[in-house]
């Protein structure tokens, strides 16, 4: 019979150099250190893009022995997507793109012609055979859990390759086995033996796949001792050489050349299981993961596996708003990037914009599991950045004032930008900015995260106390992770999404709220994150590029509901740093209106290395809730970005500041995670009936403490 045995390795786009680091030291090196040393060890290996260009531009001398074992013919090199994207969640034209450019480096440094690709988190959606076929790929390599789904009996999971299509295009795909995934490197060689022999005397020719991430061959929570420590890795490849006269090392493609793929599957929308459990919404997940264990328990969980799927990859974006606010920004580069091309920009921009577009594509800062991904702030502003940097590679032609779809109706949502600022605004959703680019850094300040419920958070709530023993024997999934009391503290849900200019009415003199300070609890109206309308399309008139929208609302206060009519005006300076907002804030109802206007702004700044400067007092850290008191002006210092924030305010505010931490997983334990500032400005109203009132607040961002002159 015919083993497979493989590697993935995988850094995203945007992570520390020195985590990058680290992990090769623990991982990639030693892993290649002791397979070398056994020249009938054959395996495939996965380099992706953002790896590769770290090893050529830091290790690339590991590159070299790669390129050596692939000439001996003992490694054969998958391909995929080159940033390691989610193939299924972008266009046709970038899986292409991204599968030829993978195609071109691996020949190019490593002398290989990949013939199989490696699916980026194994999503698979049955469209992707027809885009496998036209790329030129032979086949792909997916979880047993996609086969079972379909209708495929175990037993005919070891015996090779399915045949698959898209409308007639047809693509080879392999299932990779979930037992030997569990059981290496956690479980003894002897037990990856007894699996293959079990297979081989129900089917001597039959065959076993095990291909999964690199990290866990030593850079996973206790890997490092038991892999090399204990030695796991070479009493694996010796129990595999004892067993030659029966079992035998193989590629992928040799596994298709000896047993041509003949049966027929059709795939549901589908990856891995855990990933099919992480997808799911709440309350959803917690539903389905009492399920799951319940028929643990009472032993049916291999008769009910095949007919519990979970969910699948595209509900992040239903999960998650700021996932899918980056995929569809992505896709608004997409178009532009196109619309750049047929009207003749240069290209060597259009290459440029392109290769943003493609890097702001890698995967991981687009869902959350094990792994913190999306909870992660570096990785979303890797995403971003490059998406900036993509836009601003295009031709300009001027202030620009747009309808655009992001995450409200198609067409619904507004994007304002001149030369150093673009901002992406959702009437939808309150008219809130939901992205506020500064072009020339890259720098979205919108980059924030929303907290919310997720099905972990009942272990946190229930977790071992700080310090316990997390073990280093089990798999990454089953590790007992001790919690500290900062991410307790941390649990908490926001009710809407953390954009800035969520308009709030709190009761009149309303005092700041106590812990984390947040004031949605005390929000006694109906504006934030609710639709308004746009009083008329967005456009560029007196130098600013501008969109005004309004709602009718209500603000409900002890005995009684009060009509609310409040407009709001963004206005952009097209040659500036900046921006203007003004509301007009009308009592409609015929008794007293007595309520604070309160505009929050939800901004990505630097945990512990943010400085508030307003007058009459020294710089205060921002690293815990702060109420400044009330002022006309305000700053903020963010020395790591090189940045100084300004607000100037038609009338003073009462200014309170606080973080945004989130209670997170990661593969090595539970975090307290920072993902923004909330910053709330709030001005006491007392209007008669029919009365109204005007504010505004002018935004600037300087450079290092010297704020740009206002316009």
């Amino acid at each position: 019979m015919k083993f497979v045995f493989g590697v993935h390795d995988h850094q995203p786009v945007g992570n520390f150099d020195h985590v990058v680091a680290e992990i090769y030291e623990q991982a990639y090196r030693p892993f290649l250190d002791a397979v070398e040393r056994h020249p009938g060890f054959r395996f495939c290996l996965h380099l992706t893009g953002p790896l590769l260009e770290w090893m050529e531009a830091s290790r690339p001398e590991f590159l070299d022995r790669v390129a050596a074992l692939v000439a001996d013919g003992r490694v054969e090199l998958l391909g995929g997507g080159f940033y390691e994207p989610i193939l299924a969640a972008i266009p046709e034209r970038d899986r292409l793109g991204q599968i030829d450019l993978m195609r071109r480096r691996l020949a190019e440094r490593l002398g290989a012609e990949p013939r199989g690709v490696w699916l980026a988190e194994r999503v698979w959606e049955p469209h992707l055979a027809g885009t496998l076929r036209r790329a030129g790929v032979e086949f792909a390599l997916l979880d047993d859990f996609h086969f079972l789904q379909a209708g495929v009996q175990p037993g005919d999971l070891t015996s090779g390759a399915f045949l698959t299509d898209d409308l007639g295009e047809e693509a080879a795909l392999l299932p990779i086995s979930e037992d030997l995934r569990y059981a290496i490197p956690f479980r003894d060689p002897a037990e990856t033996i007894a699996l293959c022999r079990a297979v081989h005397d129900r089917d001597p020719g039959g065959v076993l796949v095990m291909v999964d991430d690199g990290e866990k061959f030593g850079a996973w929570p206790g890997t490092a001792d038991l892999v090399y420590g204990r030695g796991w890795l070479e009493r694996f490849v010796a129990a595999l050489a004892a067993e030659s006269d029966w079992l035998e090392l193989a590629h992928p493609s040799e596994i298709l050349a000896a047993r041509p793929p003949r049966r027929r599957v059709y795939l549901p929308p589908n990856s891995y299981f855990e990933m099919a459990e992480w997808s799911l919404p709440m309350p959803a997940a917690e539903t389905f993961a009492r399920a799951v264990h319940a028929y643990r328990d009472q032993g049916r969980w291999a008769e009910m596996r095949p007919f519990l799927r979970g969910g699948f990859w595209r509900q992040f974006g239903q999960k998650y708003e700021e996932s899918l606010l980056m995929q569809r920004r992505a896709l608004l580069l997409h178009r532009d990037i196109a619309a750049a091309e047929s009207g003749g920009a240069p290209a060597a921009a259009v290459a440029g914009a392109r290769d943003h577009l493609w890097r702001a594509q890698c995967n991981c800062a687009y869902w959350h599991g094990v792994f913190g991904g999306l909870y992660l702030p570096h990785l979303r502003d890797a995403v971003h950045h490059h998406l900036i940097r993509g836009w601003a590679a295009l031709p300009k032609t001027g202030p620009r004032a747009e309808a655009v779809t992001l995450i409200g109706p198609p067409g619904g949502d507004v994007r304002l930008a001149g030369d150093r600022l673009a901002l992406a605004i959702c009437p939808q959703s309150g008219a809130a900015v939901i992205a506020c680019d500064l072009i020339d850094k890259g720098w979205n300040l919108q980059n924030t995260l929303r907290r919310r419920r997720e099905a972990y958070h009942a272990a946190i709530e229930a977790s071992v106390p700080d310090g316990a023993e997390e073990g280093g024997g089990a798999s990454i999934h089953d590790l007992q992770r001790a919690v500290s009391p900062e991410v307790r503290e941390a649990l908490g849900e926001d009710p809407a999404p953390r954009y800035s200019l969520l308009d709030r009415l709190l009761p009149f003199g309303a005092a700041f709220p106590p812990g984390a300070g947040d004031v949605a609890a005390a929000d006694a109206g109906d504006f934030a994150a609710a639709p308004m309308r746009l009083s008329a399309p967005p456009d560029v008139s007196g130098g600013f590029a501008r969109c005004r929208c309004e709602r009718a609302g209500s603000f409900v206060s002890a005995d009684r509901t009060q009509p609310v009519f409040l407009a709001k005006e963004i206005a952009l300076d097209p040659a500036a740093a900046g921006f203007t907002v003004t509301w007009e804030i009308r009592n409609d109802g015929d008794l007293p209106l007595r309520c604070r206007l309160a505009s929050e702004w939800n901004l990505a700044l630097i945990d512990g290395a943010t400085r508030l400067a307003v007058a009459g007092l020294d710089r205060i850290d921002l690293g815990e809730p702060v109420d400044a008191g009330e002022h006309a002006e305000l700053s903020v210092d963010v020395p790591p970005r090189d940045a100084r924030l300004d607000w100037r305010f038609s009338d003073p505010a009462a200014i309170w500041i606080h973080p945004v931490r989130t209670a997170s997983q990661g593969e090595d334990g539970f975090h307290r995670t920072y993902q923004g500032h909330a910053l709330v400005f709030g001005w006491d109203l007392e209007l008669a009936p029919g009365a109204g009132r005007v504010l505004s607040a002018e935004f600037r961002i300087g450079a290092g403490g010297r704020p740009e002159a206002t316009a």
